[in-house]
Protein backbone atom coordinates (compact mmCIF):
# COMPACT_ATOMS: atom_id res chain seq x y z
CA UNK A 1 0.00 0.00 0.00
CA UNK A 2 1.42 3.47 -0.77
CA UNK A 3 2.48 5.51 1.99
CA UNK A 4 0.81 8.74 2.62
CA UNK A 5 3.69 10.90 2.73
CA UNK A 6 4.50 8.95 -1.21
CA UNK A 7 0.63 10.16 -2.43
CA UNK A 8 1.76 13.66 -1.11
CA UNK A 9 4.79 13.64 -3.35
CA UNK A 10 3.38 11.98 -6.31
CA UNK A 11 0.51 14.79 -5.85
CA UNK A 12 2.85 17.43 -5.75
CA UNK A 13 5.38 16.19 -8.42
CA UNK A 14 2.35 16.34 -11.07
CA UNK A 15 2.04 12.54 -11.63
CA UNK A 16 -0.71 11.28 -9.14
CA UNK A 17 -3.94 8.98 -9.16
CA UNK A 18 -7.45 9.71 -8.27
CA UNK A 19 -6.41 8.37 -4.81
CA UNK A 20 -3.88 10.51 -4.01
CA UNK A 21 -6.05 13.75 -5.60
CA UNK A 22 -8.56 12.59 -2.82
CA UNK A 23 -6.32 11.90 0.23
CA UNK A 24 -4.52 15.52 -0.97
CA UNK A 25 -8.06 17.00 -1.00
CA UNK A 26 -9.20 15.67 2.76
CA UNK A 27 -5.86 16.39 4.56
CA UNK A 28 -5.97 20.13 3.70
CA UNK A 29 -9.99 20.28 4.00
CA UNK A 30 -10.20 18.21 7.43
CA UNK A 31 -9.45 20.03 10.29
CA UNK A 32 -9.06 17.15 11.98
CA UNK A 33 -5.97 16.05 10.23
CA UNK A 34 -3.79 19.20 11.15
CA UNK A 35 -1.41 16.98 13.04
CA UNK A 36 -1.51 14.24 10.45
CA UNK A 37 -1.01 17.23 7.50
CA UNK A 38 2.18 18.58 9.48
CA UNK A 39 4.05 15.40 9.75
CA UNK A 40 2.70 14.61 6.26
CA UNK A 41 4.24 18.10 4.68
CA UNK A 42 7.51 17.64 6.78
CA UNK A 43 8.29 14.64 5.81
CA UNK A 44 7.33 15.57 1.69
CA UNK A 45 9.68 18.62 2.89
CA UNK A 46 12.81 16.05 4.10
CA UNK A 47 13.14 15.19 0.78
CA UNK A 48 14.59 18.27 -0.20
CA UNK A 49 17.89 19.98 0.34
CA UNK A 50 17.47 22.73 2.32
CA UNK A 51 19.43 26.21 2.82
CA UNK A 52 20.12 26.33 6.74
CA UNK A 53 17.58 29.88 6.56
CA UNK A 54 15.27 27.44 4.99
CA UNK A 55 15.48 25.13 7.71
CA UNK A 56 14.34 27.22 10.43
CA UNK A 57 11.16 27.31 8.61
CA UNK A 58 8.46 27.05 11.47
CA UNK A 59 5.19 24.99 10.23
CA UNK A 60 2.37 26.63 12.93
CA UNK A 61 1.85 29.90 11.27
CA UNK A 62 1.60 28.63 7.53
CA UNK A 63 -0.78 25.61 8.39
CA UNK A 64 -3.08 27.73 10.71
CA UNK A 65 -3.54 30.55 7.45
CA UNK A 66 -4.04 27.47 4.93
CA UNK A 67 -6.91 26.36 7.59
CA UNK A 68 -8.25 29.74 7.88
CA UNK A 69 -8.17 30.50 4.42
CA UNK A 70 -9.94 27.39 3.64
CA UNK A 71 -12.86 27.58 6.92
CA UNK A 72 -13.48 30.89 5.13
CA UNK A 73 -15.04 29.88 2.22
CA UNK A 74 -16.98 26.66 3.98
CA UNK A 75 -20.34 28.44 3.53
CA UNK A 76 -20.23 29.73 -0.67
CA UNK A 77 -22.07 27.71 -2.84
CA UNK A 78 -19.17 26.88 -5.03
CA UNK A 79 -16.23 25.70 -2.90
CA UNK A 80 -12.84 27.24 -3.92
CA UNK A 81 -10.46 26.61 -1.61
CA UNK A 82 -6.73 27.69 -1.83
CA UNK A 83 -3.50 27.21 -0.22
CA UNK A 84 0.20 27.96 -1.25
CA UNK A 85 2.59 25.34 -1.24
CA UNK A 86 5.61 26.70 -0.08
CA UNK A 87 7.71 23.62 1.32
CA UNK A 88 9.06 22.97 -2.11
CA UNK A 89 13.16 23.33 -2.37
CA UNK A 90 13.78 25.48 -5.23
CA UNK A 91 16.71 26.56 -7.07
CA UNK A 92 17.63 29.92 -6.42
CA UNK A 93 19.46 30.83 -9.52
CA UNK A 94 21.27 34.38 -10.81
CA UNK A 95 22.71 34.44 -7.72
CA UNK A 96 19.74 35.80 -5.93
CA UNK A 97 17.64 33.23 -3.24
CA UNK A 98 13.89 32.98 -4.05
CA UNK A 99 11.12 31.11 -1.91
CA UNK A 100 8.70 29.96 -4.66
CA UNK A 101 5.18 29.73 -4.27
CA UNK A 102 3.18 26.44 -4.97
CA UNK A 103 -0.12 27.28 -5.44
CA UNK A 104 -2.98 24.58 -5.92
CA UNK A 105 -6.68 24.90 -6.52
CA UNK A 106 -9.97 23.04 -6.76
CA UNK A 107 -13.06 23.79 -7.90
CA UNK A 108 -15.88 21.63 -7.36
CA UNK A 109 -19.95 22.11 -8.78
CA UNK A 110 -22.72 21.79 -6.38
CA UNK A 111 -22.99 17.56 -6.25
CA UNK A 112 -18.71 17.70 -6.08
CA UNK A 113 -18.63 15.42 -9.35
CA UNK A 114 -16.35 16.79 -11.30
CA UNK A 115 -12.72 18.34 -9.83
CA UNK A 116 -10.23 19.98 -11.18
CA UNK A 117 -7.00 20.93 -10.12
CA UNK A 118 -4.62 23.92 -11.45
CA UNK A 119 -0.71 24.11 -10.11
CA UNK A 120 0.63 27.59 -10.28
CA UNK A 121 4.23 28.79 -9.92
CA UNK A 122 4.89 32.20 -8.61
CA UNK A 123 8.50 34.26 -8.46
CA UNK A 124 8.57 37.30 -6.12
CA UNK A 125 9.27 40.94 -7.23
CA UNK A 126 13.34 41.42 -7.40
CA UNK A 127 14.39 37.08 -8.13
CA UNK A 128 14.34 35.34 -10.96
CA UNK A 129 13.89 31.27 -10.92
CA UNK A 130 13.76 28.29 -13.03
CA UNK A 131 10.67 25.79 -13.64
CA UNK A 132 9.98 22.51 -14.52
CA UNK A 133 6.63 21.60 -16.20
CA UNK A 134 5.64 17.38 -15.71
CA UNK A 135 5.57 17.08 -19.71
CA UNK A 136 9.35 17.95 -19.57
CA UNK A 137 9.07 21.45 -20.78
CA UNK A 138 11.35 23.85 -18.72
CA UNK A 139 11.66 27.45 -18.47
CA UNK A 140 12.58 30.27 -16.26
CA UNK A 141 10.54 33.21 -14.71
CA UNK A 142 11.21 36.99 -14.20
CA UNK A 143 9.96 39.00 -11.13
CA UNK A 144 6.85 39.20 -10.30
CA UNK A 145 5.54 36.63 -12.90
CA UNK A 146 3.53 33.69 -12.34
CA UNK A 147 2.56 30.53 -14.55
CA UNK A 148 -0.63 28.84 -14.28
CA UNK A 149 -1.56 24.84 -15.77
CA UNK A 150 -3.99 21.82 -15.26
CA UNK A 151 -2.85 18.73 -13.74
CA UNK A 152 -2.83 16.21 -15.43
CA UNK A 153 -0.85 18.44 -17.59
CA UNK A 154 0.81 16.00 -20.55
CA UNK A 155 -2.04 16.01 -23.09
CA UNK A 156 -3.46 19.32 -22.24
CA UNK A 157 -0.25 21.60 -22.38
CA UNK A 158 -1.32 25.37 -22.14
CA UNK A 159 -0.23 27.53 -19.60
CA UNK A 160 -1.27 30.82 -18.14
CA UNK A 161 0.90 33.37 -17.94
CA UNK A 162 1.33 36.65 -16.21
CA UNK A 163 4.76 38.27 -16.17
CA UNK A 164 7.84 37.69 -18.07
CA UNK A 165 8.73 33.86 -18.92
CA UNK A 166 11.40 31.78 -20.94
CA UNK A 167 9.92 28.92 -22.24
CA UNK A 168 11.91 25.42 -23.74
CA UNK A 169 9.55 23.37 -24.96
CA UNK A 170 10.06 19.61 -25.59
CA UNK A 171 8.24 17.67 -28.35
CA UNK A 172 5.61 15.14 -27.11
CA UNK A 173 3.07 15.07 -29.78
CA UNK A 174 0.41 17.65 -28.57
CA UNK A 175 0.34 21.52 -28.90
CA UNK A 176 1.71 23.90 -26.53
CA UNK A 177 -0.12 26.97 -25.76
CA UNK A 178 1.06 29.53 -23.91
CA UNK A 179 -1.77 32.65 -22.99
CA UNK A 180 -1.78 35.51 -21.55
CA UNK A 181 -4.52 38.40 -21.06
CA UNK A 182 -5.08 38.97 -25.13
CA UNK A 183 -2.25 36.47 -26.42
CA UNK A 184 -2.34 32.49 -27.70
CA UNK A 185 1.15 31.30 -28.32
CA UNK A 186 1.14 28.14 -29.88
CA UNK A 187 4.04 25.82 -30.54
CA UNK A 188 5.37 21.96 -30.72
CA UNK A 189 8.79 22.35 -29.54
CA UNK A 190 10.85 25.71 -29.51
CA UNK A 191 12.52 27.97 -27.24
CA UNK A 192 10.43 31.68 -27.01
CA UNK A 193 10.41 34.57 -24.81
CA UNK A 194 7.00 36.06 -23.64
CA UNK A 195 6.28 39.31 -21.76
CA UNK A 196 2.95 40.51 -20.84
CA UNK A 197 2.90 42.18 -17.31
CA UNK A 198 -0.50 43.61 -16.17
CA UNK A 199 0.83 46.74 -15.90
CA UNK A 200 2.05 47.22 -19.05
CA UNK A 201 0.32 48.65 -22.14
CA UNK A 202 2.62 46.21 -24.53
CA UNK A 203 2.35 42.39 -25.11
CA UNK A 204 5.61 40.85 -26.73
CA UNK A 205 6.63 37.53 -27.83
CA UNK A 206 10.42 36.93 -28.82
CA UNK A 207 11.20 33.84 -30.61
CA UNK A 208 15.01 32.23 -30.05
CA UNK A 209 14.78 28.57 -32.05
CA UNK A 210 11.90 26.94 -33.79
CA UNK A 211 8.58 28.64 -34.86
CA UNK A 212 5.87 29.65 -32.89
CA UNK A 213 2.44 30.83 -34.19
CA UNK A 214 0.94 34.17 -32.45
CA UNK A 215 -2.88 34.59 -32.26
CA UNK A 216 -5.46 36.46 -30.17
CA UNK A 217 -7.72 34.90 -27.59
CA UNK A 218 -10.39 34.60 -29.93
CA UNK A 219 -8.35 32.15 -32.60
CA UNK A 220 -7.33 34.83 -34.80
CA UNK A 221 -3.80 34.35 -36.15
CA UNK A 222 -1.27 37.77 -36.28
CA UNK A 223 1.39 36.27 -37.31
CA UNK A 224 4.49 33.05 -37.51
CA UNK A 225 7.55 34.35 -36.48
CA UNK A 226 10.91 32.89 -37.44
CA UNK A 227 13.77 32.91 -34.64
CA UNK A 228 15.08 36.32 -34.16
CA UNK A 229 11.68 37.90 -34.71
CA UNK A 230 9.92 39.70 -32.35
CA UNK A 231 5.48 40.54 -32.28
CA UNK A 232 4.59 43.60 -30.54
CA UNK A 233 1.40 43.86 -29.19
CA UNK A 234 0.02 47.50 -28.01
CA UNK A 235 -2.90 47.24 -25.90
CA UNK A 236 -4.03 50.96 -26.25
CA UNK A 237 -4.39 50.27 -29.90
CA UNK A 238 -4.44 46.94 -30.74
CA UNK A 239 -2.25 47.16 -33.06
CA UNK A 240 0.99 45.11 -33.47
CA UNK A 241 4.55 45.08 -35.46
CA UNK A 242 7.18 42.62 -36.26
CA UNK A 243 10.63 43.57 -35.61
CA UNK A 244 14.28 41.89 -36.15
CA UNK A 245 16.21 41.63 -32.84
CA UNK A 246 18.48 39.79 -31.46
CA UNK A 247 16.54 37.36 -29.61
CA UNK A 248 19.94 36.62 -26.73
CA UNK A 249 19.68 40.82 -25.47
CA UNK A 250 16.11 39.65 -24.44
CA UNK A 251 16.81 36.51 -22.87
CA UNK A 252 19.54 36.99 -21.20
CA UNK A 253 17.55 38.26 -18.17
CA UNK A 254 18.22 34.25 -17.51
CA UNK A 255 21.25 34.78 -16.95
CA UNK A 256 21.48 37.43 -14.10
CA UNK A 257 22.18 40.45 -17.35
CA UNK A 258 19.84 43.19 -17.20
CA UNK A 259 20.01 45.17 -20.91
CA UNK A 260 19.36 48.09 -22.27
CA UNK A 261 19.37 48.59 -25.62
CA UNK A 262 18.44 52.53 -26.62
CA UNK A 263 15.45 52.27 -24.04
CA UNK A 264 13.92 55.61 -22.55
CA UNK A 265 14.33 56.12 -19.20
CA UNK A 266 10.61 55.80 -18.22
CA UNK A 267 11.08 52.07 -20.30
CA UNK A 268 14.51 51.40 -18.06
CA UNK A 269 13.12 52.67 -14.80
CA UNK A 270 10.23 49.96 -14.97
CA UNK A 271 12.87 46.96 -14.97
CA UNK A 272 14.99 48.77 -12.45
CA UNK A 273 11.90 48.68 -10.47
CA UNK A 274 11.24 44.87 -11.08
CA UNK A 275 14.42 43.81 -10.90
CA UNK A 276 15.42 45.39 -7.81
CA UNK A 277 11.89 45.33 -6.40
CA UNK A 278 12.07 49.11 -5.79
CA UNK A 279 9.60 51.91 -6.46
CA UNK A 280 11.12 54.92 -8.73
CA UNK A 281 9.42 58.54 -9.33
CA UNK A 282 10.59 60.18 -12.43
CA UNK A 283 10.08 63.90 -10.87
CA UNK A 284 10.70 65.98 -14.48
CA UNK A 285 9.10 64.65 -17.59
CA UNK A 286 12.23 65.83 -19.49
CA UNK A 287 14.04 63.27 -18.36
CA UNK A 288 12.50 60.61 -19.74
CA UNK A 289 14.05 61.49 -23.32
CA UNK A 290 16.87 60.36 -22.63
CA UNK A 291 17.89 57.07 -23.72
CA UNK A 292 20.16 53.84 -22.31
CA UNK A 293 22.56 51.35 -24.31
CA UNK A 294 24.17 49.24 -21.07
CA UNK A 295 24.88 45.47 -19.71
CA UNK A 296 24.81 45.09 -15.90
CA UNK A 297 25.82 41.77 -14.51
CA UNK A 298 25.85 41.05 -10.54
CA UNK A 299 25.79 45.03 -9.73
CA UNK A 300 23.40 46.39 -7.05
CA UNK A 301 21.17 48.85 -7.20
CA UNK A 302 23.13 51.95 -6.50
CA UNK A 303 26.21 51.01 -8.70
CA UNK A 304 23.46 50.56 -11.82
CA UNK A 305 21.74 53.80 -11.01
CA UNK A 306 25.79 55.45 -10.51
CA UNK A 307 26.49 54.21 -14.05
CA UNK A 308 23.40 55.97 -15.73
CA UNK A 309 23.93 58.92 -14.07
CA UNK A 310 27.37 59.32 -15.64
CA UNK A 311 25.74 59.72 -19.01
CA UNK A 312 22.78 61.55 -18.09
CA UNK A 313 22.48 64.84 -16.34
CA UNK A 314 20.36 63.03 -13.68
CA UNK A 315 20.89 62.40 -10.08
CA UNK A 316 19.41 59.86 -7.86
CA UNK A 317 18.15 59.41 -3.93
CA UNK A 318 17.43 56.41 -2.60
CA UNK A 319 15.36 56.17 0.80
CA UNK A 320 13.68 53.03 2.61
CA UNK A 321 9.75 52.86 3.12
CA UNK A 322 7.47 51.42 5.44
CA UNK A 323 3.79 50.28 5.53
CA UNK A 324 2.81 48.71 8.82
CA UNK A 325 -1.24 48.81 7.80
CA UNK A 326 -3.09 46.43 10.01
CA UNK A 327 -1.92 43.00 9.19
CA UNK A 328 0.26 44.29 5.90
CA UNK A 329 3.96 45.05 6.31
CA UNK A 330 5.97 45.89 3.34
CA UNK A 331 9.68 47.13 3.39
CA UNK A 332 10.32 48.51 -0.10
CA UNK A 333 12.95 51.26 -1.25
CA UNK A 334 11.77 54.11 -2.79
CA UNK A 335 14.16 55.78 -5.82
CA UNK A 336 13.53 59.65 -6.94
CA UNK A 337 15.56 60.54 -10.00
CA UNK A 338 15.49 64.08 -10.42
CA UNK A 339 17.23 66.73 -12.95
CA UNK A 340 21.14 67.19 -11.90
CA UNK A 341 21.50 70.70 -12.71
CA UNK A 342 25.52 70.82 -12.11
CA UNK A 343 25.72 68.78 -14.82
CA UNK A 344 23.28 70.85 -16.74
CA UNK A 345 24.77 74.11 -16.50
CA UNK A 346 28.22 72.33 -17.21
CA UNK A 347 26.42 70.83 -20.58
CA UNK A 348 25.39 74.82 -21.15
Amino acid sequence: MKKEKDRLHQYFSGNYSRKDLHFTQQLFTDSTQKENLQQNLEGHWDRFKLSPEQEKTDFEPLLNKLHHQIHSKENTPHKKISFVYQLQRIAAILFIPLVLGFATYFWYNHAGKEQLAYAEIQCPDGTRTQFHLPDGSSGFLNNGSSIRYAVPFNKNREVLLSGEAFFDVTKNGHPFHVKTNNLDVQVMGTSFNVMAYEDDAIEEVILQTGKVKVCVLNGKKLATLHPNQQLSLNLDNNQYQINRVEASNFTAWREGKLIFRNEGLEAVAKRIERWYNVDIEITDKSLKDYTFHATFMDHNLEEVLTLLTLTSPIKFKIEEQNNNSPGVYIKKKKVTLEPDITKTNKTN
